[in-house]
């Protein structure tokens, strides 16, 4: 369990678009919050605080759509997907000033994002590339953990061997940290581990493990001998009280070399496969204690420039790692 790391702010994933349906509203918590999400009969999703202002009723628990505006199920008063009062069903006038906080939503690559923060959104996320992919297979998951040590995962090459039980993995470029991106291409090292701890097992994998804003973790993975390219996210969101989210989305693309039957004769190998690797990080998470200077091995300064790069996405941004824990490990 991590210590007193604060909420960060950005984008979060809440579900798939699929979990909305039109004319719908939702209860939901997400960033310590209750809040009431649905969409329009239009498709536009909307979210607002769950507590109709009038007399506090959840919005979320009986609320019904209509016309872009969600009723309340106590007195009838409904409000629009910006917050405003759309109208109020007796008294013959509506509450010009008295407006639900609204929380900025948005859709891409089948996932619903919420923005959490002061003010409007100050940057979107990256979209992926426009090559068809199968039908996402699915993993979710509520743990106590951070986002944080969830992203952390993509700089921590060293545990893909010892978690995950593949070979090493080491870096072929230097880190791509810019903006909301946080980037890195690595492949299969056998040797770059002691032969006592090394794999017999010949697979060799090469691609990129990245970080989108502070709440996606993502790779692009393909085996050396196998014509296919996996896309997977995980995506972790605070509920609140040291709890998150996680959603996993596994899919892999449809392309000249790895046509739609073998991709679907592939996919539930390997979104297996995927998924209890996550499952065996999730064991991991649940348990580990979070050090803001760890005792890290110089082969591990990635993770160093990973934590100097989410830092911010805290208001109250906390000091960088120093080098002195790094100093104090002798290099190999």
């Amino acid at each position: 369990m991590p210590e007193a790391l604060p909420m960060p702010s950005g984008w979060f994933a809440i579900g798939l678009s699929s979990d909305f349906a039109c004319g719908e509203a939702k209860p939901a918590r997400w960033f310590d919050q209750d809040l009431v999400v649905f969409r329009a009969q239009d498709g536009t999703l909307a979210a607002l605080d769950a507590y109709c202002p009038h007399l506090g009723a959840h919005l979320g628990y009986g609320g019904t759509v209509s016309d872009g505006a969600v009723t309340c199920p106590f007195h009838g008063w409904r409000w629009a997907a910006d917050g405003s009062c759309r109208s109020v069903p007796y008294g013959n006038r509506v509450a010009p000033k008295m407006r639900i906080r609204s929380v900025p939503v948005a859709e891409q690559d089948g996932v619903v994002l919420l923005w959490r923060g002061p003010g409007a959104p100050t940057w979107q996320m990256p979209r992926f590339d426009e090559h068809r992919w199968t039908a996402p297979v699915v993993m979710r998951r509520t743990i106590r953990s951070h986002p944080q040590e969830i992203l952390e995962n993509t700089a921590d090459l060293a545990h893909f061997r010892f978690v995950h039980l593949t070979h090493m993995m080491e870096p072929t470029t230097e880190v791509r940290a810019k903006g909301n991106v946080f980037e890195l291409s690595v492949e299969s090292a056998p040797e770059a581990v002691e032969p006592a701890v090394r794999l017999e097992d010949e697979v060799l994998v090469a691609g990129a493990v990245f970080c989108h804003g502070p709440g996606m973790a993502g790779a692009t993975i393909a085996a050396k001998e196998v014509p296919i390219h996996a896309l997977q996210r995980l995506y972790a969101t605070p509920i609140g009280n040291g709890e998150i989210n996680l959603l996993g989305v596994v899919n892999i693309r449809i392309d000249d070399e790895c046509d739609e039957p073998t991709a679907a004769s592939l996919m539930d190998v390997l979104s297996s496969a995927v998924i209890e690797n996550w499952d065996r990080d999730i064991v991991i998470w649940e348990k580990k204690r979070h050090l803001r200077q760890p005792a890290l091995n110089p082969k591990e300064r990635v993770i160093w420039t990973f934590r100097r790069w989410y830092a911010r996405y805290y208001d109250n941004e906390l000091p960088a790692p120093s080098n002195e824990a790094l100093a104090q490990v002798a290099p190999a």
